[in-house]
């Protein structure tokens, strides 16, 4: 936080003549940690790098100690560790270990998150909805771009749906007569998608008790990551479920 952070922590260690060695115990303290936004307490790992993920996170810790010319005697660590996780990969330590009475004046830089950057300027993605008990629906889509499904549960009330998708977003869409409008808000990063536009419904049009209906749209899209983009929607549905295909394509670069 604020580019770093100091924390005070008690370890033993042993150094054998070849210059090897074993440092045991990890700080104690918590640690301040940028979460979606917001600064929240952690339990703190060790700045020095294990033999290897899981339970080695946790010590010992091996490094060698080298004598630089007309120095004392130091410990560089410059090195990864591939954790194999669904959330973070690898992991970079970086270190200059040294015995000093001076006072040190860390020279790391704290950067701000960046906004996220538009995934690609154009997509196309089906999407199967599956209608369940009390008027909830489970809807999967899938990109025929990069092959990413998410899954959304949501429900319906008279011309308004809404639901909370997998990868965070949350939507609602509306209809009155031909115009339609959609807003979705992605609650881990901000960023949002806002659309209008019109469409047609062959459920007015079909003659009553029609087992079957087909939905079309054309809407104007403003999305906060990708800019301006025109989306067009065709769908139908049957028996309680629906599939549709989605397509859009941003008119301009996002921020």
């Amino acid at each position: 936080k604020d580019g770093y952070q100091i924390r005070d922590w008690s370890f033993t260690g042993t150094v054998d003549p070849e210059g090897n060695v074993e440092i045991r115990g990890i700080p104690e303290e918590q640690l301040d940690l940028l979460n979606v936004g917001k600064w929240q307490k952690i339990k703190s790992w060790s700045p020095l790098p294990p033999d290897g993920p899981g339970a080695a996170m946790r010590g010992p810790f091996h490094m060698t100690l080298t004598v630089e010319e007309n120095t004392q005697p130091v410990i560089h660590v410059d090195q990864w560790l591939d954790l194999g996780d669904k959330l973070i990969r690898r992991v970079h330590y970086q270190a200059r270990i040294l015995r000093t009475d001076d006072h040190l004046t860390p020279d790391c830089k704290y950067e701000a998150p960046k906004k996220p950057k538009c995934p690609h300027r154009e997509y196309l993605k089906t999407k199967i909805k599956y209608g369940q008990k009390n008027g909830v629906t489970v809807e999967a889509a899938k990109d025929l771009g990069t092959g990413e499904v998410t899954t959304k549960v949501g429900g319906s009330a008279g011309n308004v749906e809404a639901g909370l998708d997998s990868k965070g977003t949350v939507s609602v869409d509306g209809s009155y007569g031909y115009a339609t409008g959609s807003t979705k808000v992605n609650i881990n990063d901000g960023s949002y998608q806002i659309s209008v536009g019109v469409g047609v419904d062959t459920e007015r049009l079909a003659p009553k008790g029609f087992p079957a209906k087909i939905k079309e749209k054309l809407e104007l899209t403003y999305d906060s990551k990708c800019g301006w983009g025109i989306k067009g929607t065709i769908g139908g549905g049957a028996f309680g479920g629906s599939a549709a295909v989605e397509g859009c394509v941003f008119l301009t670069k996002g921020p």
